[in-house]
């Protein structure tokens, strides 16, 4: 018989059974391929027996320090390291050998830290650059049946290098002391020599005082004497000071009077400004401009002003030259004079005569000029003898400046509205026009009324401008429904032209010549517009895209015939999920298309058994750009109207102009727009 004590069941439970025998003593046998097996299912087993842990092994520096089985051990020389040995490596194992290689460990290193590891299947466990000290280290086992084993414990001392030891400490602090003291000394040794020094500083210094205090004594007088001047020169800069706050004052006061004279466009308006301004810095009881009228030949004086009273309007002819205002025109150089009885002689050989109001004693007359224009002459007088100086003369020259300038202004501003009216005026004219070509594009269109009879319908028709290049026709004829939408070329009055003549044409194929073929009737309009234009004799490539349907109802389902010029149908067919797109041919009506003048249009035959609708559109709705210039696109027509085909006709068209309103987002219309739908 073989006993195999230390085997668990699920051990053998892969070898081969041969026989099993249990005994009256409940002993079970099995007999394997191993051998024979007893099981003794009521004996029990002392799962908490006590068992060891082992430190195997302990390196320093990957040299072996230690081999054996150590529980535990005391701290001697023997366990003291040099600090080079700080590298340590432990390898541990456990007396208990049930499923060995299941048997997890943990650890802990006391002195550096105190908590345990995780328990983990590692035998083995190293610690680098440990800091000098006392150390512990403490590992346990733990089996498989959760049972810790007796903590294995070794006892260590990491030895301090010897620049960290209390002799080394020792000898800094003896060196630190000795640095000290030689410091010290040199300084005591540094202190005398500068005493020394000083003493003899202090000597010299004395004598250079004495002497100092007698040239001080001097200078004393000649500062006395250098205040006494200082403060004459005081009184006098402040005198300045009181001129040059004066003069920024005026400075800052006349760019004010610049900005508002300026920024005025009327004459009159100017001329009080300037009035108003000019009589808070001098004595202007006259103020006067007179401005030149070159087609009459003389200085006319509007607005002025004596005594705050307005003068009537008066003028001076340039052909007389006795006067002070043609001289100062003429001349271009300003008169001044300060007692009119004695200097008048001066200029003229007889006494001074007043145009207007009373003859004053004082007055200036200064050129009003701009970029070498002569634009006239400005004046102020007064009553009083001696009013005016060079101040005042240099204050109003940077006036009569500002003035020159704005008066020239106001007289460009006025030719500018002067031909602003003319050119309202032709172009009120001009929309007259249009509006009453409108009138009569209008009235060649079909009237809705008229399609409402047979077919449930919409139409969106936005001109660009007033006329439209874009329009729809209609014809009932022979049973035979035609309704069309073209795209004319260019738009406002040029397409409004092209509008009527492509309508003229459409009835007289139509209805006059009675062709109802969309083909043929395409094919006469592409030839008759040629000839109407004489495009084979110029350089006219002027002409249209069109969208044509024949609509024709039978008993049992209707009948459209689609021919295209450039120009696709969109069709939706009840109980389909899709609006197919049906192009038409890739040539349009009119103008010498040398690479497709060889094309003959084709008509297109669709059956609505169970009904839908028809849309026929120019480009400009496709084509409307967002602010952000991205086009409407097919694409995006295509699904509205997909999502919408549902709806009513009126409701379509609702949805359909709030969608193009929202996509332009208040962008400029950039072409005609029309769209028509047609309820089959």
């Amino acid at each position: 018989m073989l006993k195999v004590p230390f085997y668990k069941f699920s051990s053998i439970s892969s070898s081969h059974y041969f026989s099993i025998n249990a005994q009256e003593d409940s002993i079970i046998y099995f007999g394997t391929n191993i051998g024979l097996v007893a099981f003794y299912p009521y004996k029990k087993t002392n799962y908490q027996n006590k068992y060891n842990t082992f430190i195997r092994r302990i390196f320093l520096n990957d040299s072996l320090f230690f081999a054996g089985a150590l529980l535990e051990n005391k701290l001697d020389k023997r366990t003291s390291f040099d600090y080079e040995n700080n590298n340590i490596i432990f390898e541990y194992s456990s007396a208990f050998y049930e499923d060995a290689d299941k048997n997890l460990y943990r650890y802990r290193l006391i002195g550096e830290d105190t908590t345990w590891s995780e328990w983990n299947e590692y035998a083995k466990k190293e610690y680098t650059n440990l800091w000098e000290g006392k150390y512990v280290f403490e590992v346990q086992a733990k089996n498989i049946y959760e049972n810790i084993g007796k903590t294995a414990k070794f006892n260590f001392k990491i030895k301090a290098p010897i620049y960290r030891t209390y002799v080394a400490y020792f000898i800094y602090i003896i060196l630190l002391v000795l640095f000290i003291w030689l410091i010290v000394k040199v300084n005591i040794q540094r202190l005398i020599k500068q005493k020394d020094r000083l003493e003899k500083i202090v000597l010299e210094r004395t004598e250079e005082i004495r002497m100092q205090k007698e040239e001080i004594e001097v200078q004393n007088e000649n500062l006395q004497q250098q205040k006494e001047e200082i403060t004459a020169q005081a009184e006098e800069l402040l005198s300045k000071n009181e001129i040059i706050e004066k003069a920024y004052n005026n400075i800052k006061l006349l760019s004010e009077i610049g900005k508002e004279v300026t920024s005025n466009l009327e004459i009159k308006n100017i001329i009080k400004i300037v009035y108003d301004n000019v009589n808070t810095l001098m004595d202007a009881s006259v103020f006067a401009i007179g401005i030149y009228n070159s087609e009459k030949n003389r200085i006319e004086f509007d607005g002025a002003i004596e005594k705050s009273k307005n003068l009537e309007f008066h003028y001076d002819d340039v052909n007389n030259k006795k006067q002070l205002s043609v001289i100062c025109f003429d001349n271009q150089k300003e008169i001044i004079i300060n007692n009119l009885l004695d200097e008048y002689q001066n200029y003229f050989d007889q006494e001074p005569k007043a145009i207007a109001g009373d003859i004053p004693n004082s007055l200036i007359y200064l050129p009003l000029i701009n970029k070498e224009t002569k634009i006239g002459v400005i004046t102020i007088q007064s009553f009083k003898i001696n009013a005016y100086n060079e101040y005042h003369l240099n204050i109003l020259q940077n006036i009569a400046t500002y003035t020159a300038i704005a008066l020239e202004n106001a007289d460009a501003y006025r030719q500018i509205n002067s031909q602003k009216n003319i050119i309202e005026m032709h172009s009120e004219a001009i929309r007259g026009s249009i509006r009453y070509a409108q009138t009569i594009q209008n009235a060649i269109l079909p009237r809705k009324e008229k399609i409402d009879k047979y077919f449930e319908n919409f139409i969106i028709f936005r001109p660009k401008d007033i006329v439209s290049g874009d329009f729809y026709w209609y014809s009932y004829i022979e049973n035979y429904h035609f309704i069309a939408d073209i795209d004319c070329t260019g738009h406002g009055v040029p397409g409004a032209f092209m509008s009527m003549i492509g309508n003229t044409l459409l009835n007289e194929i139509v209805n006059g010549k009675k062709i109802v073929n969309t083909a043929d009737i395409l094919t006469k309009l592409h030839q008759l517009i040629i000839v109407s234009l004489r495009q084979q004799e110029s350089e006219n490539n002027d002409g249209m895209d069109v969208c044509l349907c024949r609509l024709e109802k039978k008993d049992t389902y209707t009948e459209v015939f689609f021919t295209g010029a450039k120009r696709p149908l969109l069709v939706y067919k009840n109980g389909y999920s899709e609006v197919e797109s049906i192009k038409g041919n890739r040539k349009s009506i009119g103008g010498t298309q040398k690479k497709l003048n060889q094309e003959e249009f084709v008509a297109n035959q669709i059956i609505f058994e169970t009904g839908g609708i028809i849309y026929l559109s120019s480009d400009g709705f496709t084509d409307q750009n967002n602010p952000e210039r991205k086009k409407f696109g097919s694409q995006q027509l295509t699904d509205i109207i997909i999502n919408n085909v549902n709806k009513t006709m009126p409701e379509q068209a609702f949805i359909y102009n709030k969608a193009l309103e929202q996509w332009m987002n208040g962008e400029e219309q950039r072409d005609d727009i029309s769209l028509i739908g047609i309820k089959i």
